[in-house]
């Protein structure tokens, strides 16, 4: 909980880009955890943000809580490929990463 005691998703929670050394293509490096648990997905190798949404509202956080952090994962923001620039990944890796933050960030528009 935050100082205004609401639940906040946690901006550290994959700070690690699992996906760059997954031999199979999976949006999540946990595909079978607690977000698919009960969720009806039509597609399991693309969500949406009504998917997070939905997450959100089923394990309690409330609507407008939601809202915001989605809107907040979803801005584009420069520092993430600053660091990213100034990690120790090859170049290769480091075009990769970019690439999956984008697709990241832009799931959570649709």
């Amino acid at each position: 909980m935050d100082r205004n005691e609401e639940y906040r998703l946690s901006p550290a929670y994959n700070l690690k880009n699992i996906s760059l050394h997954l031999v199979e293509p999976r949006i999540f490096a946990l595909d079978k955890d607690s977000f698919r648990k009960g969720m009806k997905l039509l597609d399991k190798y693309q969500v949406s943000r009504t998917d997070f949404e939905e997450f959100g509202c089923r394990i309690g956080l409330p609507e407008r809580v939601v809202k915001r952090e989605l809107d907040a994962f979803a801005k584009e923001n420069q520092m993430i490929k600053v660091l990213i620039e100034h990690s120790f990944l090859s170049d290769i890796l480091k075009h990769q990463y970019c690439l999956s933050m984008d697709y990241r960030r832009k799931m959570l528009v649709w």
